[in-house]
């Protein structure tokens, strides 16, 4: 996940005084600087954002980690959808293309892990994440609701996320949408 996506989501979410608690413990993170001063030309470890995010989240235990996890997906996947960029995408993406665009796409914000999406059926979709070193419990949910969002912006209806499983060796979703 990147940081500097999953920021603004952050600040408007928790107190700048739990921010700048969870920050004390991660010395190459700033909470003063936009950012929180994480270097788009810099890759961070996974396990910051993992700390990061237990120590945020420990600050508000009686919040829905599911539905937290769904609102920083569509705070992250927000911007790409407005306007032009919407109707592009709505047009042009389709499930097929999201799978064989998917460890791409992962590759952007994760250093390890192995993606696959197969469609089991026309409305239906497995998704596999093998190896992934940096699993985080929050991050393993934001990637699935993630899924789902981006499932939605293609114009998909009813996108209902039936199954989740996850081990040490793999993480499996199963979503499914109306025809």
């Amino acid at each position: 996940m990147l940081l500097r996506q999953l920021e603004p989501w952050i600040r408007m979410r928790f107190t700048s005084e739990a921010i700048g608690r969870a920050l004390e413990s991660l010395p190459e993170l700033d909470a003063s600087r936009p950012d929180f001063g994480a270097l788009a030309s810099t890759w961070y470890d996974e396990r910051t954002y993992g700390t990061l995010l237990d120590l945020l989240l420990s600050t508000r235990p009686e919040l829905d980690r599911n539905a937290l996890a769904r609102e920083a997906a569509e705070s992250i996947l927000r911007t790409p959808a407005r306007g032009t960029t919407s109707g592009i995408f709505t047009l042009m993406a389709t499930p097929a293309l999201y799978a064989r665009y998917a460890q791409r796409t992962w590759d952007t914000s994760h250093d390890t892990g192995t993606v696959s999406i197969e469609h089991v059926s026309p409305c239906v979709a497995r998704h596999r994440v093998r190896g992934w070193q940096g699993h985080h419990d929050f991050a393993c949910e934001l990637n699935r609701q993630s899924s789902a969002v981006i499932y939605e912006r293609m114009g998909l209806v009813g996108v209902e996320i039936l199954s989740h499983s996850c081990t040490p060796s793999v993480c499996q979703t199963t979503y499914k949408w109306n025809p």
